[in-house]
């Protein structure tokens, strides 16, 4: 007991047949708010005459009620139940057996309830129960997470719910609770308004909705006729065994959630038309529409049939910006830089008939409709371009996607999406998974970037004429760089197929996790990169990375040596092998090179753009326990294309530089060359010359490093050349290293020659390089020595100042070459 007795009022609030009406009121949180009861007892001598509770049985220790147990109500209150409304006794009788409780419905204090009718009253007049119109629409039970629980009617316009409730049922056919439907629910004033064609719906959330079977039935709380009844997961329909429904059996739905199930999902009707509720079938889980008309479901007659969406060689999405680096922005960026660029026929009269929406990773519309604009920025050859801004985070950085949809009926044309696949919940896309455009951006993305469809539409234009490339430079508001439209002529610089290929490769290494990995493109110097990606390809065969040469930070093949170019290519989480590595042209995919690794079987592209092509196995491999700072290279002297090398072991990296014992061109144009891994015994006698100290050449007794030449203390290295074939420029590279070196020690490099008249003309000063001190690093440099000394003998020197013998400078990869 928790509070009483509280006795009863002589004086009757009202009385009719007999039946004399008392009421107890009590200040708000005296009646508790979840289980608990309450006991109507004689004072005199405590003879319990009722006991009832609500939301469970009670089994009384103590008061009049003492060692009965309670009679439940079924039906509830809650924290989100409106004010004033209660629960009552409804029907036709004189005594409590007569009655059934009902609600939450529009309070009758101090009056007998509004649907309780004694022997004096007037009988209702009812309609036959089976021609009440309402019926179970959806419903939501389970879900792998916290259950969103919710039922929801449908019925005509106009229908009033207070006279109905909802009596949930376990699976072996018992009533566990009751929902009166004249409160709570999303009907506005518990009234069916006209969703569509004079039908509507309202939901109604559940507090306890068992999963693992059970069953709903609308009962109209007067007479307890059951209007509607259906069960689930129940073979063949659950049969009622107490509650208005018993004996009935229900209408099973043979369709069921279980709690591996998303969230977001329930079970629905569908159909094409209907007017009650047996003309629809219930459907598998589909993104759930609490209060609103079902997906795959029209309500009344069938509508007319839609004019089909227009084909993807009319309108389609051309370009996306979605995700850069805002933390770099120059001042010309704004905060508006994300994009949606679409294509149109340009007889499309009205673009704005059309929008995009946007969807994030959980298959939800993040934002939309976003309607076109509704004239062109740009025409050509019978198309048109307009684009669709959004702000800075308003496309997801990560997985997610955009539809393109006809506004006046949502009629989807196209869904696509970036980083992964989306399986639409709502919207436009509702049920439909998109399309996976297999590039992507991120946070270090340049601001003037995009993805972009390129490829030779000139036979007829269409969507799928293109492939997606980038990151590149977006045009937004144009069409895309080597995107060709309707009967446009083939640009010259993509007619011949162009000389590229993976000149080195880095992909795995002792680090954790692995540093500097990426691929060295080798090819015809001044080919434009933004025309090529390389494709990335793991064990089975299947692209998981397609990134533009235009990350290398170059806008076009230098000319390295000899008329052939180099650059590096970073790209993070390179698979370990067996993988594959393609240059691929975007605008048509042709296939500059593809090497495999690790794999010495033929590799197959098995999807992506160059399915089917067979790779070239390099032959070499890397491994976790590789020193950092190694690579696999390309070898050989005087090729211009990649014919004339082969692959190597690990090697110290060149990254962006012609590669160690690799020389481009034919000999006639190197003048001198050495490499740390071979004996200089090997070389002209004539081309090198040890002025003063001494050089420690790799492999010898006192020196393990991966140095080709060392020069120690204040000693010089000479190497002595001119020019035979009349070039006007000579050019030098090489890779160093510097340790131990005081503040005012320095190394340099410089070159001198006679100018024929017998004066000694040096340039060191212009040439002097102050290399880093970090022996675990190589820097690479490079200088040109101009005509006025090449005409002459040159001599080419190294000098370090050091002062202790463990101070020096290693030097690696000299070349000396001509334009």
């Amino acid at each position: 007991v928790v509070g009483g007795a509280h006795v009863l009022n002589d004086v009757a609030d009202a009385e009719r047949d007999g039946l004399r009406l008392a009421t107890v009121s009590f200040p708000s949180g005296e009646l508790p708010d979840s289980e608990a009861g309450v006991a109507l007892a004689r004072v005199a001598d405590g003879a319990l005459v009722h006991f009832v509770s609500w939301e469970g049985t009670i089994t009384a220790v103590e008061g009049p009620a003492a060692s009965a147990t309670s009679t439940d109500v079924l039906v509830l209150m809650s924290g989100q139940t409106v004010s004033g409304v209660s629960l009552q006794l409804v029907g036709s009788g004189s005594s409590y057996a007569d009655f059934a409780w009902s609600g939450p419905v529009a309070h009758t204090k101090g009056d007998f309830n509004a649907l309780q009718v004694l022997p004096s009253d007037t009988p209702p007049s009812l309609d036959d129960i089976s021609t009440v119109n309402v019926w179970i629409n959806e419903m939501h039970y389970e879900n792998t997470g916290a259950d969103d629980e919710f039922f929801e009617v449908a019925a005509p316009d106009g229908t009033v719910l207070d006279t109905l409730s909802a009596h949930f049922y376990d699976k072996d056919g018992y009533v566990y609770q009751i929902i009166g439907l004249a409160t709570g629910g999303t009907a506005a004033a518990a009234t069916i308004g006209d969703q569509q064609q004079g039908f509507g719906t309202s939901a109604f959330v559940v507090r306890d909705f068992n999963g693992g079977g059970g069953g709903v039935a609308l009962v109209r709380d007067y007479d307890q006729a059951v209007a509607n009844f259906v069960s689930y997961e129940v073979d063949g329909g659950l049969v009622a065994r107490d509650g208005a429904a018993a004996g009935l059996t229900a209408q099973a739905t043979g369709v069921e959630e279980n709690n591996g199930q998303a969230d977001g999902l329930s079970l629905q009707l569908g159909g094409d038309s209907g007017f009650v509720g047996a003309d629809y079938v219930w459907q598998s889980p589909l993104a759930a529409t609490p209060g609103a008309v079902n997906v795959n479901q029209v309500l009344g007659a069938a509508l007319p049939t839609p004019p089909p969406p227009p084909p993807l060689d009319n309108i389609w999405i051309n370009e996306v910006l979605y995700d850069y680096d805002n933390d770099n922005l120059d001042a010309a960026a704004s905060s508006s830089e994300e994009f949606v660029e679409v294509v149109a026929a340009a007889d499309i009269a009205a673009p704005s008939d059309y929008a995009v929406w946007v969807y994030g990773d959980d298959g939800r519309v993040a934002s939309g409709p976003h309607v076109l604009p509704a004239a062109f920025e740009d025409t050509r050859s019978g198309y048109g371009v307009l684009h669709v801004p959004f702000a800075d985070g308003e496309l997801p950085d990560t997985v997610g996607g955009v539809a393109l949809a006809r506004v006046a009926d949502d009629e989807l044309v196209q869904f696509l999406s970036w980083e992964g696949t989306v399986t639409a919940m709502d919207g436009p896309a509702a049920g439909v998974t998109s399309t996976d455009i297999l590039v992507s951006m991120s946070g270090r993305s340049n601001v003037y970037t995009s993805l972009q469809l390129v490829g030779d539409g000139a036979a007829g234009a269409a969507y799928d004429t293109y492939v997606w490339r980038g990151p590149v430079a977006h045009s937004r508001g144009q069409f895309n760089t080597d995107q060709l439209l309707d009967g446009e002529i083939l640009s010259p610089a993509l007619v011949d197929a162009p000389v590229m290929w993976v000149n080195e490769l880095h992909y795995q290494d002792d680090g954790s996790p692995d540093v500097d990995e990426g691929i060295e493109v080798a090819g015809t110097a001044y080919l434009e990169l933004h025309r090529f990606s390389a494709h990335f390809y793991d064990s089975v065969g299947a692209v998981y990375a397609v990134v533009p040469l235009e990350q290398s930070g170059a806008a076009m093949l230098p000319n390295t040596q000899a008329g052939i170019g180099v650059v590096w290519l970073p790209v993070s989480e390179l698979d370990n092998g067996p993988g594959g590595v393609a240059i691929v042209r975007d605008y048509d995919g042709l296939v500059c090179d593809f090497i495999s690794y690790e794999e010495p079987e033929p590799f197959t592209a098995t999807n992506g753009r160059i399915a089917g092509e067979v790779a070239s196995p390099i032959g070499v491999q890397e491994s976790n326990s590789q020193p950092l700072g190694y690579s696999l290279q390309l070898t050989g002297n005087g090729g211009t294309d990649k014919s004339a090398f082969t692959w190597s072991q690990p090697a110290p990296h060149t990254r962006g530089v012609v590669n160690n014992q690799q020389a481009f061109g034919t000999p006639a144009n190197i003048f001198s060359y050495f490499e740390g891994f071979e004996n200089i015994d090997v070389l002209p006698a004539d081309d090198w010359t040890l002025v003063s100290g001494r050089a420690e050449i790799h492999g010898s007794a006192d020196y393990t490093g991966s140095a080709g030449l060392r020069v120690r203390q204040t000693s010089e290295l000479v190497t002595k050349f001119h020019s035979t074939s009349g070039a006007p420029n000579l050019h030098v590279s090489f890779a160093a290293r510097t340790n131990n070196l005081d503040r005012n020690e320095v190394c340099t490099v410089s070159y001198e020659y006679d100018d024929g008249s017998g004066v000694r003309v040096r340039f060191g000063d212009t040439f002097d390089n102050y290399f880093d001190d970090n022996y675990e690093d190589w820097s690479v440099y490079t200088f040109t020595i101009t005509d006025a000394a090449v005409q002459h003998d040159v001599r080419l020197v190294f000098e370090c100042n050091a002062s202790r013998s463990n101070e020096r400078i290693d030097i690696d990869d000299l070349h000396i070459f001509s334009n």
